[in-house]
């Protein structure tokens, strides 16, 4: 059952290539048609997935769940391309600039790998060393942690290609916006941050109730992490903008290796 889960969920990946349309938006500083695009599915799909729970449907939709939101989104992408006027039938391959993308890419390929790494992980080693009750309490809070990854990536999609012309044309204001970017990522991170940390116990019972008791105690501590993220993710433009993407790969590298080490501890 869990490799015909993985097979529906992976088969995910052949919808991304519709991606490099997201990317064509935000170099046009219209992020808000791929914004539109991934709320429509983000909440159509719950909807349904809420259906089914009530239907006490079987783990098989859920996984087919999981790939309609890609479906969905790439779906609503690609017919916001075309009320572009633009149509992907025109695309065309390009070696030359293939092989550069390749070129400059392969160490984000590899360090996104590691941040998948140490972002799970945790979960597997847990259900190894515990048992699937203690990996669904952490869950439970990690999910509820996580769901604020979303604002540090869509703020940074919107304002890179500011950045990036910037950094072309003024390095003095290149230096500024990375600063009010990093100003703005520290305030959120921390407000959300020290919210939860005193309201983690309340929720997570309101939440989920007695029966992922303790997960209030994980939610307090990870959303700290959160912090860090929203700093990596600001940092990952950067990154790009600088062409560093091998130091790059050299700290995920890093963390994933610590990640383990102080996962045994």
């Amino acid at each position: 059952q869990t490799n015909v889960l993985i097979a529906i969920i992976g088969s995910s990946l052949l919808f991304q290539c519709f991606g490099v349309i997201d990317v064509y938006f935000q170099a046009k500083v219209l992020s808000k048609y791929a914004v539109t695009a991934r709320t429509v599915a983000g909440i159509i799909v719950p909807a349904i997935i809420l259906v089914l729970v009530f239907v006490q449907a079987p783990l098989i939709c859920f996984a087919l769940a999981i790939l309609l939101q890609h479906l969905l989104t790439y779906a609503l992408f690609v017919i916001a391309y075309f009320m572009q006027k633009l149509s992907i039938l025109q695309w065309r391959f390009d070696k030359k600039v293939g092989r550069q993308i390749m070129k400059n890419s392969w160490p984000l390929v590899f360090a996104g790998l590691m941040v998948v790494v140490y972002m799970r992980i945790d979960q597997i080693m847990l259900k190894n060393m515990a048992d699937s009750t203690q990996v669904g309490i952490y869950v439970a809070a990690v999910r509820f942690s996580e769901v604020w990854y979303f604002f540090p990536l869509l703020v940074t999609q919107s304002v890179f290609p500011a950045i990036v012309n910037a950094k072309r044309n003024d390095p003095l204001q290149y230096r500024q916006r990375m600063q009010q970017l990093y100003d703005v990522m520290t305030f959120v991170s921390l407000g959300i941050a020290v919210t939860l940390t005193f309201s983690a116990s309340l929720l997570m019972e309101r939440l989920y109730g007695q029966s992922y008791s303790g997960s209030d105690k994980v939610l307090a501590v990870h959303i700290w992490a959160g912090v860090i993220v929203f700093f990596g993710t600001t940092r990952g433009k950067w990154i790009i903008a600088e062409n560093l993407q091998k130091k790059a790969l050299i700290v995920d590298i890093t963390g994933a290796v610590l990640n383990v080490i102080l996962n045994l501890i």
